[in-house]
């Protein structure tokens, strides 16, 4: 399945990458609430592959402004991963584990009411679960510049999500 590549609005996202295996302990998006040694660096892709096994977390840094959106999608490749949404303050604002296990896809939509450094936190589900893969592909972009049927998309598939167990 081919997914299409960002718009021509979309802007450069900042991500900070943390090697998995980052020491880490409690519950989802625990590596990322001090996140007040991140330094947040341009990345020259929006759509990377990476490895992730038990116990290992990536996060992802990207700074938004008031009336942007992120839409990150993550197409789990044999690990089954958990993806969450912290807010400049480093509360969760959302988590995402859809039902499909280690294969498929894990998405998330989030507009940003006001401005900030964001983190993406991945995990795995299962802190034992065994090396696999996942693709990420991220977007931001303007909601004021987006197409309304789009936005309206976006922001339906986000409540539908939230709203079904997983």
């Amino acid at each position: 399945m081919t997914r299409p590549r960002p718009s021509p609005f979309a802007v450069s996202v900042s991500l900070l990458i943390l090697v998995a295996g980052v020491a880490t302990s409690g519950g989802s998006g625990r590596a990322a609430r001090d996140c007040s040694a991140c330094a947040f660096a341009q990345a020259a892709a929006p759509q990377f592959e990476r490895e992730l096994t038990g116990g290992g977390t990536h996060t992802y840094g990207l700074t938004l402004a008031a009336g942007q959106f992120v839409r990150a999608v993550l197409d789990q490749r044999g690990v089954d991963v958990e993806v969450s949404l912290l807010d400049p303050e480093g509360r969760e604002l959302l988590r995402v584990n859809n039902p499909s296990g280690s294969w498929g896809v894990d998405s998330i939509f989030y507009e940003a009411e006001r401005g900030g450094k964001y983190v993406i936190v991945v995990n795995p589900a299962a802190s034992s679960a065994p090396p696999g893969r996942y693709e990420f592909d991220i977007e931001i972009g303007d909601a004021a510049t987006t197409h309304p049927r789009r936005l309206n998309a976006e922001r339906s598939l986000a409540r539908a999500s939230r709203a079904t167990p997983g």
